[in-house]
């Protein structure tokens, strides 16, 4: 049985190609899928790389959902073993020094939709505690 072609399906309808938070939302959904060793995965290490807090690029935005998905990305390219923990010793500092940054006297943190900006802030702050359920073993 031959099946139809069917149009392939786009992340989001904002534009086409890489993109910061896309590719962090990439790699971990890789690695939560097992994948931890992929080819995908250290390119897209390599392509983090070169966005702030590490690199000279600017991430485009979404920055709190990017955010978390880049850095946990980062977090499980560690099973890349002494690469991705160099990696991840690179930027995980440099993103956690970043994060507080932007924190608001009020301990907030402040984006276009309150309250989701300081969960997402928290969700980074937290990933090397492993508090959230899906990430304990």
């Amino acid at each position: 049985m031959v099946l139809p072609l069917i149009r392939p399906c786009r992340y989001y309808r904002g534009g086409g190609g890489s993109g910061w938070a896309r590719t962090g939302a990439g790699i971990t959904s890789l690695q939560v899928a097992g994948n931890y060793k992929a080819n995908e995965v250290s390119e897209g290490v390599e392509y983090l790389l070169n966005f702030q807090p590490v690199g000279e690029k600017k991430p485009e935005k979404f920055w709190e959902y990017g955010s978390y998905y880049v850095t946990m990305g980062m977090y499980q390219a560690q099973s890349l073993g002494a690469w991705g923990k160099k990696a991840w010793t690179q930027y995980y500092p440099a993103m956690t020094k970043l994060v507080i940054s932007k924190q608001k006297p009020n301990g907030g943190w402040d984006g276009p939709s309150d309250p989701y900006p300081t969960a997402m802030a928290l969700l980074v702050l937290e990933i090397p505690c492993r508090y959230l359920p899906i990430y304990q073993r």
